[in-house]
């Protein structure tokens, strides 16, 4: 393995192999037309990936939910959980934050990766995953505070 892949590269080619596997569903299930340009090098193919990609977050999205909400209820219900109780509870707000946050570079990223190697253009590139570090330090520092609270009432894991 080659030393030099970090998170997001190794991300990046998770996604270009999957804009490629979804642009070959889409054009099986369309038709060759789907590989015409809409924007520059932006091709109907490519909104469609990420039409697609946006579909699995909202549904990544929905499951978490489910989740949460199903051991959140079961262990208000069960005596002498309480703290799981808030755990599942705190945990929602920004687990809901950080699956948006990566499903929007997930779906943003097939577009960024079409972009021409231009100085230019490379700085929206850049900017992009300067936002994306951020939102993730954010979500990350919003779910120590929120633990946080846990350990000054007292309680322990």
């Amino acid at each position: 393995m080659d030393a030099t892949i970090t998170g997001k590269n190794y991300l990046d080619q998770f996604i270009t192999g999957m804009t490629a596997l979804i642009s070959r569903g889409l054009e099986n299930l369309f038709g060759s037309g789907v590989n015409s340009p809409v924007l520059g090098g932006v091709t109907w193919a490519d909104l469609g990936t990420v039409l697609c990609l946006v579909l699995f977050v909202l549904l990544v999205n929905g499951f978490a939910a489910a989740f949460l909400r199903r051991k959140t209820r079961q262990a208000a219900a069960t005596e002498g959980r309480e703290l799981r109780h808030h755990v599942f509870g705190a945990l929602g707000k920004p687990l809901y934050v950080l699956i948006w946050i990566y499903g929007i570079y997930l779906a943003a990223t097939p577009l960024l990766l079409k972009l021409p190697a231009d100085e230019s253009l490379h700085f929206i590139r850049v900017l992009f995953d300067k936002l994306f570090d951020l939102g993730v330090f954010a979500v990350v520092f919003w779910l120590f505070f929120r633990s946080r609270t846990f350990w000054s009432r007292g309680w322990r894991l």
